[in-house]
């Protein structure tokens, strides 16, 4: 069974769109936005997309709860617009949540965290949510 994920596409074009957006913050010299839009806009974006396709391939399984990542879609969506908006505090909350949620639904899916890749993932997701409680 071969999954193709719906979603994925639109998580790409967001992350392509922050990766513009911080190369419009490092033209005006501010290299705090700029890492920040990167990591947690482009970086967070592309990772999550990719994993919306990888995660249910590698188990052989079709996510559940498919309309939650619509969800996370669309609070990483208003979390570059609060960013944008220099609403810092708010924008970390919205992605806070994004991540949450997106967690909730890759543990209810999957069958078995043996695969390398899937502890490597789980790692990587982890990661980015201390990351984002810490800043």
């Amino acid at each position: 069974m071969f999954y193709i994920s719906k979603i994925s596409t639109y998580f790409f074009i967001l992350g392509f769109l922050n990766l513009f957006l911080s190369l419009y913050y490092k033209y005006q010299e501010n290299l705090l936005n700029t890492a920040i839009i990167s990591v947690f806009g482009f970086i967070l974006s592309i990772i999550l997309g990719g994993l919306y396709q990888i995660f249910p391939n590698s188990q052989n399984v079709k996510l559940k709860y498919e309309k939650l990542s619509y969800i996370v879609l669309t609070l990483l969506i208003f979390s570059t617009v609060s960013f944008v908006l220099n609403q810092i505090k708010m924008s970390g909350i919205l992605i806070l949540f994004g991540i949450l949620i997106f967690l909730l639904q890759i543990f209810t899916t999957f069958k078995t965290i043996k695969p390398l890749t899937i502890r490597f993932i789980f790692a990587g997701i982890l990661n980015l949510f201390f990351a984002n409680i810490i800043s």
